[in-house]
């Protein structure tokens, strides 16, 4: 074995060493490239049979280590194909691929050129100085196409890179956010039209400056503090959503805002801040207002519900005495209570009873969901209870009532979701056709954000024009005696309906049938 050959197997066994020894990569690419650059000149003394390169006045390496010491160091170089020589022809940026076009186009032509110069020269058809000079000739007008077709591929780089730039900058100043950038320092590098707008100041004003003047005296450090920490953990994070930023204008006024800090890494190790900033005052102003009105609103709530209890409370005292006194008066004196006399106060009587139960159906209807609990609830098994609690009505009237498929588990107000089922399926049983036994249907489904249900009938069926009214508290269709309801039923449904953050409403055909459909919001547990 040549002294060439041992050299290079010991430099290879060094650059596997530092492999394991936990040496910094570009120690070892530098091995493996000595390796490449030595079996490079052997293998090209071999290829023009120039003794001298593969001599080395050593013992001469064979053609066929050069090529396996070649290949493997190759190889060995791409365990960490980002450093060194190899990271220049591996990437894929700009740099690495004129690297790569650059190289093999110089390698074959000077190739080429070379071969033919020491092969005229062996031939005696031109002399050494002759042979120098189109040496240098050729490798010019080469050089010269090559730098041609790269500076061509720049140029088109650059210009792409300028319009990518230029739109950038068309799009922050059509932001209708206020926008700054600003340096590690806090200087101000750029703003946005609508940041003129905001703050009071003219662009010529702000740059250069300290984005302090931005910021209030009493907010100053705090902010600055945040800052600092952005740099030491660049990434994108929003300020302002849950806690009170203060922002200060030209002409002296504070006003709250929120910002999303976005940071930009223009070289490997600085870094700038751009700042998209937002007026939240007119917002901050509507929460407060909302949250005024939704402070009458829950006493004006309480007042009715109270004003509601009472008055329902109070309004059964005297109906019980008039019923009372009714009664009395049949009991003392049967014998002047006859004929018309005994009919008029028996529809009072009769009147006053409906009074007292749409009293107590509106005390109920004030009632609903002051108690509700939000629990899982199983609306298969909901269903099969409602549907058991109906059996004497169902068997009354030969109906039959089916659950297609099977109904969601879902976090809703078990009580009051039992009621609105109840009464659909009650309301589906009552107003039957004459013609054909009552045949009743409950189905879900999920849409988005929401489960919707279904209680279809082949019932009497709705009015287009009444299908609105019908949800109102005491609006009723039929008279009395065709069909009994004081017209509170789909009054409370339509309620538990928007407790649960969904509506209700009706498809319907007359003398076909009705499809009662409520909507419940996917709460999460």
């Amino acid at each position: 074995m040549s002294p060439i050959t041992a050299a290079t197997f010991i430099i290879s066994g060094i650059g596997l060493l530092f492999i394991h020894d936990g040496i910094k990569p570009i120690y070892m690419q530098c091995t493996f490239h000595a390796v490449t650059l030595i079996t490079s000149v052997a293998l090209i003394g071999h290829l023009l049979h120039v003794p001298e390169f593969y001599h080395m006045s050593f013992t001469p390496m064979s053609v066929y280590s050069a090529v396996a010491l070649f290949l493997f160091s190759i190889a060995s170089s791409l365990l960490n194909p980002t450093k060194g020589l190899t990271g220049i022809f591996t990437g894929d940026r700009i740099g690495n691929l004129m690297a790569r076009r650059l190289f093999i186009s110089m390698l074959i032509a000077v190739s080429v050129v070379c071969y033919l110069r020491l092969h005229f020269y062996r031939k005696g058809i031109i002399g050494v100085e002759l042979g120098l000079a189109l040496l240098l000739l050729t490798f010019c007008l080469t050089s010269l196409v090559l730098i041609t077709i790269v500076a061509r591929t720049l140029n088109k780089a650059n210009a792409k890179a300028n319009r990518a730039t230029n739109n950038f900058r068309y799009i922050v100043q059509a932001s209708p956010y206020a926008i700054l950038m600003t340096d590690k320092n806090g200087l101000i590098q750029e703003v946005n039209h609508e940041a003129e707008k905001v703050f009071g100041y003219t662009k010529h004003e702000l740059l250069g400056k300290s984005v302090g003047i931005l910021v209030p005296g009493i907010s100053r450090d705090a902010w600055m503090e945040r800052r600092t920490a952005l740099f030491a953990d660049p990434q994108t994070r929003q300020v302002g959503f849950h806690d009170e930023i203060i922002s200060v204008k030209k002409d002296g006024t504070e006003f709250p805002i929120e910002i999303t800090l976005t940071p930009l890494n223009l070289s490997r190790d600085t870094y700038s801040i751009l700042s998209f900033i937002k007026d939240i005052t007119q917002r901050r102003a509507n929460e407060e207002l909302i949250k005024t009105q939704l402070t009458e609103l829950q006493h004006k709530n309480e007042e009715l519900e109270q004003f509601n209890y009472i008055s329902s409370h109070d309004l059964q005292e005297p109906l019980r005495t008039v019923s009372n006194y009714i009664m009395l008066l049949e009991e003392d004196y049967p014998y002047v209570i006859r004929g018309e006399i005994k009919e008029h106060l028996q529809s009072i009587n009769n009147a006053v009873n409906r009074m007292r139960t749409l009293v107590r159906s509106l005390l109920d209807f004030g009632k609903l969901g002051q108690n509700r609990k939000m629990s899982a609830v199983d609306t298969h098994e909901v269903t099969n209870h409602v549907v058991e609690d109906l059996q004497g009505l169902i068997k009354e009237n030969n109906a039959t009532v089916l659950i297609e498929g099977t109904l969601p588990k879902l976090y809703a107000y078990a009580l009051e979701l039992r009621q609105l089922l109840q009464n659909l399926v009650n309301n589906a049983i009552k107003f039957k056709s004459k013609e054909r036994p009552p045949v009743v249907s409950i189905s879900a489904t999920s849409i988005e954000g929401y489960y919707q249900f279904k209680v279809a009938d082949n019932g009497i069926g709705i009015a287009p024009e009444h299908r609105e009214k019908i949800f109102n508290i005491f609006q009723k269709l039929h008279a009395e005696e065709k069909f009994a309801g004081h017209g509170i039923g789909l009054a409370n449904c339509k309620k538990i309906a928007e407790m649960h953050g969904g509506r209700i409403w009706v498809e319907s055909e007359p003398g076909k049938g009705s499809i009662f459909i409520f909507t419940i919001l996917k709460f999460k547990a």
